[in-house]
């Protein structure tokens, strides 16, 4: 019965408004010099968690052996208790919160309806597995897991005679599970292009931060944030300005250009740290920050979710490094929550700092060639301490080192400068530190950066979209601090497209001019990267162009009739997964798979897990093995490993034989064979036995059996009927499907007579009643 299932969280960051985070940006008002206006951009960036967690699969088969009569009014009640017997509450309602399991019906086959309404057709077997998956609690934290039994009451009619059978439970334990507290950090103050000034500064990476803090007693195994992109969804004054993730980093590991941080498995009481590096082209501040979640319904909602609520925003101060002895080399998040600041650690630990502030100041020390010196005065302080003051060098110079007086250098991460706007909109400079258990005096030398040769600066590129058939142009432009004019190239263009440099155009700034006109055929997405050189640096921008059909009016890449053909409107924007196969809207339509069917070639392999590893979702390929390892890629599917690795290799589950259907003595040993059970790999496995029903009056149940965990178990049949056990078997890891037998009980092994009755005279197309029932 035990499986692991993808749980699925969506999350949901906003920046602006009461709701949100608000990103200002203060502008240059042309008709009045010296005046600014404030412009109010909202942006949202969504994100999905996801982590494997524990699940059970309940299965139930009902065969109907009549020839011509149907089962009606299928009724089937699943339940639960505890090993005491006691019943435990269990919900289809993802938002009942009080349930200690969620239940649904996964899949059917035969019968279209378990609650009342549901047939079975004579000479016919239905199907039915129900998904079930534990709510947080339901495993009271022990290691060992908490034992609960799940059966279930069977209700039908036939021949209009009611009839019930009492599924005997089977037993599942419930492993412990992980809670997750979220912690995101944004900074308040970010930068780019400065929009009061003529020269294009260079834009600064930021960072977008998150600790998932595990507090639970059991792993969160496989856990994963995928990030989209910003997406701007607010914009009354139609600010021309852009936001980016560039890439992420994970536990301190290098960064990469992937929006997914894949975190593995993060124990209880550990933590797990990610960033998203972005950048803005324009400068400016963000004032609020929140961020929301919801829960996949179909996996339980609210009901099962492992997330605290509320996930928690901090403004960020910086990235710091709390290097106390015994502590890890990952990055940690200085935040101030109000007016107190605080420093959360990639090892779970949240520690209040002591400002120092107001009671500490920098002194001019002197200057040794390029070198100037000051020192920091500021109390000796037990713990961490922060300490903000303006900077004397005004922004002009970098910071080269910092030396506390008991010969400690302060970590490049823990000394820092910063820029803010005043009220008359001029950049107030400052220097930050950080530090813990700290002396009364620090040295601290600064640096010209300018003495060299500094790199060119791009100006920002927003991505565009377009239509084929019609013209896209636009200008790019670069600055170098040397005064040097770079050179600009694009590559690679399009088929059709241009790139011109023009040089300087009058105001030591280098243009270049982008043109294109798409032909017929030429939609699709098309990087391109701009580079600015000036003869010893590169700086480069990435943007891409998305060209549309020219039937495509909403500009989401779909063709509008391909959209109504399948959704019957154009109201998706090709970012959803209609079949929730793993593969988006935009996805299926490139790939010519149908978004409405989460198996398009049929081959029992979802679309968006054969596109992921590299199979084509068009055709049927479930028995191909590309990576001759002797499994097919249905069961690579199915055991989850890749088909493309061989050391990858694919779980199958065990398969259970509860051998043939027997005739016995009623009071004599009949004994039961699941010797033809077996395992796909050979594993050692091993056996469950219960009886799920027994004839009326008897008195026989699971403690009959000799061995309920044997191959061949025994047991006495005490009164006539038929007596009904399944046998599951597990490998060590997965249990197999149920397997049932039926042993038929009789004073004397004879066989039964048949009495069909007298024999009749009818007329022509009369109704004729026929009576066996003395048989």
């Amino acid at each position: 019965m035990n499986k692991t299932h993808k749980n699925k969280t969506l999350i949901l960051l906003s920046f602006l408004s009461a709701l949100i985070s608000c990103y200002t940006l203060l502008l240059p008002q042309n008709s009045y010099a010296g005046d600014s206006i404030c412009a109010s951009v909202k942006i949202e960036i969504g994100q999905e968690l996801t982590l494997e967690r524990q699940a059970f699969d309940a299965h139930m088969r009902i065969t109907n052996g009549l020839d011509i009569v149907t089962l009606e009014d299928v009724d089937i009640d699943i339940y639960f208790t505890d090993e005491d017997g006691n019943a435990v509450a269990a919900s289809s309602d993802p938002d009942n919160t009080s349930a200690l399991f969620y239940i649904r019906v996964d899949s059917t086959e035969n019968i279209d309806d378990v609650n009342g309404a549901g047939t079975v057709q004579p000479e016919t077997t239905a199907d039915i597995h129900w998904l079930i998956i534990p709510a947080p609690g339901s495993s009271n934290g022990l290691e060992m897991g908490t034992l609960y039994y799940v059966g279930a009451t069977l209700t039908y009619t036939i021949g209009g005679e009611q009839e019930v059978t009492e599924v005997s439970p089977d037993y599942i334990f419930v492993k412990p599970m992980p809670e997750l507290t979220l912690d995101y950090f944004l900074p308040t103050e970010v930068y780019g292009d400065d929009a009061f000034t003529t020269e294009i500064e260079p834009v600064v990476p930021f960072t977008l931060g998150v600790r998932v803090k595990n507090t639970g007693a059991g792993t969160a195994k496989d856990l994963k944030i995928e990030s989209a992109q910003p997406k701007i969804v607010e914009n009354e004054q139609g600010l021309l300005i852009g936001f980016n993730i560039e890439g992420s980093e994970v536990n301190g590991q290098d960064a990469t250009d992937s929006l997914l941080a894949d975190f593995g498995d993060i124990e209880p009481n550990r933590s797990g740290i990610a960033r998203w590096i972005m950048t803005v082209s324009l400068s400016g501040q963000f004032v609020e920050f929140d961020a929301e979640y919801t829960h996949a319904d179909e996996l339980g909602g609210k009901l099962t979710s492992l997330i605290n609520d509320p996930i928690n925003t901090h403004f960020l101060v910086h990235d710091v490094l709390v290097d106390l002895t015994g502590r890890d080399n990952i990055r940690d998040f200085l935040a101030k929550d109000g007016g107190v600041y605080k420093v959360y650690e990639s090892e779970s630990i949240d520690t209040e700092v002591t400002d120092q502030t107001a009671l500490s100041n920098l002194q001019y020390s002197g200057q040794t060639g390029s070198e100037i010196s000051y020192i920091l005065s500021t109390p000796v302080t037990a713990g961490f301490m922060y300490v903000k003051l303006p900077d004397p060098q005004n922004g002009q110079d970098v910071i080269k080192r910092v030396l506390r007086s008991d010969g400690k250098f302060i970590n490049e991460e823990n000394a820092w400068l910063s820029k803010t706007r005043d009220e008359s909109d001029n950049w107030v400079y400052y220097i930050n530190f950080f530090d813990d258990n700290t002396t009364d005096s620090y040295t601290v030398v600064f640096e010209d950066p300018s003495s060299g040769p500094q790199p060119p600066e791009l100006q920002f590129i927003p991505d565009r979209s377009g239509f084929e058939s019609r013209q896209i142009s636009f200008i790019v432009e670069a600055s170098d601090p040397n005064s040097t004019i770079p050179m600009l190239s694009a590559a690679p263009l399009p088929a059709g497209a241009t790139f011109t440099d023009q040089g300087d155009t009058g105001n030591g700034i280098a243009t270049g001019i982008f043109d294109w006109t798409p032909s017929e055929g030429q939609s699709g997405k098309y990087e391109i990267t701009f580079t600015a050189f000036d003869g010893l640096y590169t700086d480069t921008e990435r943007a891409v162009i998305t060209i549309n059909l020219g039937t495509d009016t909403d500009s989401d890449g779909m063709p509008d009739d391909w959209e109504i053909n399948y959704f019957g409107d154009i109201t998706r924007d090709g970012t959803g997964d209609y079949d929730n196969d793993g593969l988006s809207d935009l996805d299926e339509y490139l790939s010519g798979t149908d978004p409405t069917n989460p198996d398009t070639d049929g081959d029992n392999m979802p679309d968006g897990w054969e596109t992921a590893h590299g199979l084509n979702p068009n055709f049927n390929d479930a028995a191909e093995d590309p990576d001759n390892d002797g499994y097919s890629n249905l069961e690579e599917y199915e055991g989850g490993s890749d088909p493309f690795d061989p050391e990858s290799i694919p779980d199958r589950v065990p398969v259970a034989n509860a051998g043939p259907d027997q005739n016995v003595m009623t009071g004599e040993t009949a004994t039961l064979d699941g010797s033809g059970s077996n395992d796909p790999e050979r594993a050692m496995i091993t056996f469950l036995w219960s009886f799920t029903d027994v004839p009326a009056g008897s008195l026989v149940n699971n403690d009959s059996l000799t061995d309920t965990a044997g191959a061949k178990p025994e047991f006495i049949p005490d009164v006539n009927g038929t007596y009904r056990l399944s046998l599951t078997v597990n490998d060590g890891i997965s249990d197999s499907t149920q397997d049932e037998v039926l042993i038929t009980a009789s004073v004397s092994n004879v066989a039964p007579n048949a009495d069909a009755g007298p024999d009749r005279n009818a007329l022509t197309g009369s109704l004729v009643n026929i009576d066996g029932s003395r048989s």
